[in-house]
């Protein structure tokens, strides 16, 4: 499966760092499947690992400032809070998780604790849990635009760094890992869009 999608993504885009630079921005594959790709692809590691942070950092920048202009209109409009609630109703338990560890807002280190939680969570090597879930997760918690792209960066990096290590191990069992990463994300889109049905059908119910 994964050197048919190799194959079908080279015939596309000839360019294979340019490939790999677009994959790592896109919410599914993001840094870590767009490692994996340039493993089963063949490509030199180091450079696709630096065009795949490069693109990912830049995102970051730009996505930051989006998602609290997206809560605003969802919290204006009721359209816009059903369709795009599978997305925030599992980071705002997460959020709230992470606020609670924090402690009272103003008080200690509470912003330092926002932007380590935040850090955390991007630095997990799985599907959906790089940059743009970060960035909406960073405007859940209302972190500043700083430390939330510090958060973000540098979670990444971490995240991708461990992918390319398992890459590098992996040899020819590359395209293994890639495949499982793929179905591991559409197990978790799956699994995210039914607990969001089924809780909005509990919350009717009521």
């Amino acid at each position: 499966m994964a050197e048919k999608i190799t194959e079908l993504l080279g015939s596309i885009i000839e360019n294979e760092y340019l490939l790999v630079a677009l994959l790592a921005v896109i919410p599914v594959t993001e840094i870590k499947g767009a490692i994996l790709y340039a493993a089963v692809a063949r490509c030199d590691m180091v450079r696709a690992f630096l065009a795949a942070f490069g693109s990912s950092a830049v995102l970051s920048c730009i996505v930051v400032p989006l998602f609290p202009l997206f809560l605003r209109l969802a919290e204006r409009s009721s359209g816009v809070r059903r369709a795009t609630a599978f997305l925030t109703d599992r980071l705002e338990r997460k959020a709230g998780k992470i606020i609670e560890t924090a402690g009272v807002p103003g008080v200690g280190k509470y912003k330092s604790r926002l932007t380590l939680g935040l850090y955390a969570f991007v630095a997990v090597p799985l599907p959906f849990t790089g940059i743009w879930a970060g960035a909406l997760l960073a405007a859940l918690m209302r972190l500043d635009y700083r430390n939330s792209v510090f958060a973000l960066v540098c979670g990444n990096f971490t995240a991708g760094g461990v992918v390319l290590t398992l890459a590098l191990l992996a040899g020819e069992k590359a395209p293994y890992i890639l495949t499982i990463f793929l179905y591991v994300a559409l197990a978790i889109l799956i699994v995210t869009v039914m607990r969001s049905l089924m809780r909005r059908i509990a919350e009717r119910e009521r």
